[in-house]
């Protein structure tokens, strides 16, 4: 009887680590989905920044009316930071090629802002690559845990196994 019990509770206690498992490496896998998602949009924060940048440096405005990269660009940064874009309002059509024409006089104060998004997002991806590195850790330390449960259920197999054959 003694033998059923500790078998058994090996047993739970190895269902107990792999759920624990389970659940670490779905929370890693949405991480991991979610620090996609940041570099994504800091790629596009970027783009937009050399764009503006390029601009400035030639004294000119920033004109992306016949640029469909860049309109999809800012709509896609819109998405996600619409506080960037005061003058970017919902109400008007994202077809209207005048939202897509920024002043020299104001690149400035975007480069500000975008460079400001940027950052957040660098917090944002450091936290998210934190946690990913805590829930990798947290695997290995749940699959330690099932061998060492594994190895003593072995070891006691072993021992009852040995008493009997004497």
């Amino acid at each position: 009887m003694a033998e059923a019990i500790g078998y058994n509770l090996a047993f739970e206690c190895l269902q107990v680590h792999q759920k624990a498992f389970d659940l670490t490496e779905a929370r890693a896998t949405e991480s991991i989905s979610s620090l996609d998602l940041h570099n994504s949009q800091s790629r596009k924060l970027q783009q937009l920044i050399a764009a503006f940048t390029h601009a400035k440096k030639n004294k000119e405005d920033a004109d992306f009316s016949k640029d469909d990269e860049m309109r999809e660009t800012i709509q896609q940064i819109y998405k996600f930071a619409p506080e960037i874009f005061g003058h970017y309002e919902s109400s008007k059509d994202s077809c209207d090629p005048g939202i897509y024409v920024f002043k020299l006089e104001d690149i400035d104060t975007f480069l500000t802002l975008l460079d400001s998004r940027v950052k957040d997002q660098v917090t944002e991806i450091n936290q998210i690559t934190m946690n990913i590195n805590h829930e990798f850790e947290q695997r290995i330390q749940f699959t330690e845990s099932a061998q060492k449960t594994l190895d003593m259920q072995t070891r006691h197999a072993e021992s009852i196994l040995g008493k009997t054959r004497s």
